[in-house]
């Protein structure tokens, strides 16, 4: 994996139709042309088309490729592997064990959006790659939420008037 891509991931579980949603708008925003990866064609009926619509799926599925509002989105499964992105995103919808392994291992990927069927499943490259949720809640070092703050405020509290001798 190239240290320089940017790893992001949705928490969903199943066939999350707004996942899918959020991801496709992701991919189509992020340039001219990018990467589709599911582990087989198979894996594009269902919910992926319905997103992405019957004839894009049909073309995926034929061809490799489709353009769809102007992006062209290029096919990526086990047994279509790429070995160079080019500076392209890359969706991974669904990827597990060996899958997952070498999708990170395509060169060049400007950065990646995995959604996983169950966050359990991709857990261990969350941790190991430090993935980012994308449109997950972040904090700017030094400040705060405002409910944080009561919270810690509480906490603070309670600490102070917890005896450590009573084992509590």
């Amino acid at each position: 994996m190239a240290s320089n891509k940017m790893l992001y991931f949705i928490r969903s579980s199943g066939a999350d139709r707004s996942a899918l949603k959020k991801a496709f708008g992701w991919l189509l925003e992020m340039g001219d042309r990018g990467y589709l990866a599911v582990p087989t064609f198979r894996s594009l009926d269902g919910p992926i088309r319905d997103e992405l619509g019957k004839a894009a799926v049909y073309e995926l599925k034929s061809k490799g490729v489709s353009t769809t509002m102007g992006k062209q989105i290029t096919m990526v499964t086990k047994t279509t592997m790429i070995i160079d992105a080019k500076g392209a995103p890359l969706l991974a919808i669904y990827p597990y064990g060996h899958f997952l392994d070498s999708l990170d291992s395509i060169h060049n990927v400007s950065s990646m959006l995995i959604i996983p069927w169950s966050v359990q499943e991709i857990d261990t490259w969350i941790k190991s790659w430090g993935a980012k949720e994308l449109g997950g809640k972040r904090l700017k070092a030094g400040l705060a939420e405002t409910g944080s703050e009561v919270a810690i405020e509480a906490l603070k509290e309670i600490c102070a008037r917890v005896n450590p001798s009573w084992g509590v």
